[in-house]
């Protein structure tokens, strides 16, 4: 395989598909400097540490799940609680005229008065009722258990879910990494066809080659031209599935 050497101008290039994607200008223009250090992409975009933090952080499927977490945690606490239903209280006010027997009647005299006493006043009742029905009696503990394994199915499907954000992320981090390498050999290789191009032009005005190599050279440089627009896509496709993944937007360094 032969090993290519990246010229400046298609770092621009590179940039300029991030540019195009909405970056800062600021962010843009010291990335294009660090580029110019080395080819890493990977020390431009933050780490896989920094990007599974983020993924927990902003991750709309890990919030979803905490969500349903405290759905359930809630229905396991009411259903503990829920004892309390079965207990009433009443409580009853009345105001008027009322009548109350006199002292000679609450004595128990015989020769007492049998004319109540006829008095406005105010009356008010408290009470309390339990009522349990029997299968609350019964299914009670079960209720619990069912709430309670509910909630706990929830914990472990957020586990599940950010294991699998887990996996997501790591294979779009390492895509991104891959398309950026094969961007930048496609890019290498476009300019190497554009030299030859130019040079075979000058040839071929020159008389020193044919028609015909002169027309497979610019069928090599057409080719590798198609190669890197679709290098292109690919990598700023990966570079937005990385974004998705994580549901944030990236920041360069």
């Amino acid at each position: 395989m032969k090993c290519f050497v990246r010229p400046q101008k298609f770092i621009f290039i590179t940039v300029f598909l991030l540019l195009i994607q909405g970056g800062k200008a600021q962010e843009i223009e010291y990335f294009i400097d660090k580029s110019l250090e080395d080819i890493d992409f990977s020390k431009h975009i933050p780490s896989l540490d920094s990007l599974k933090t983020m993924a927990w952080e902003h991750s709309p499927l890990l919030k979803y799940h905490d969500a349903d977490i405290e759905y359930f945690k809630v229905n396991e606490s009411l259903e503990r609680r829920k004892w309390l239903d079965y207990i009433y209280a009443d409580a009853n006010y009345n105001y008027g005229m009322f009548n109350y027997l006199n002292s000679e009647q609450l004595a128990g005299l015989p020769a007492a008065n049998q004319n109540l006493i006829n008095t406005e006043a105010s009356r008010y009742t408290v009470g309390m009722t339990i009522k349990v029905p029997i299968s609350a009696i019964f299914n009670r503990k079960k209720s619990v258990q069912a709430e309670t394994a509910l909630y706990e199915r929830a914990k472990f499907d957020k586990e599940v879910a950010r294991q699998e954000l887990e996996r997501a992320l790591i294979l779009t981090y390492n895509e991104l990494l891959k398309a950026h390498k094969l961007l930048f050999i496609s890019g290498t290789m476009l300019d190497t066809y554009k030299v030859q191009s130019m040079r075979a032009e000058t040839d071929y005005k020159n008389g020193l080659i044919s028609i015909s190599e002169y027309t497979r050279l610019q069928q090599q440089m057409n080719q590798s031209f198609k190669e890197f627009e679709r290098q292109k896509s690919e990598f700023l496709l990966a570079y937005m599935y990385l974004e998705n993944t994580i549901g944030a937007k990236l920041e360069l360094e």
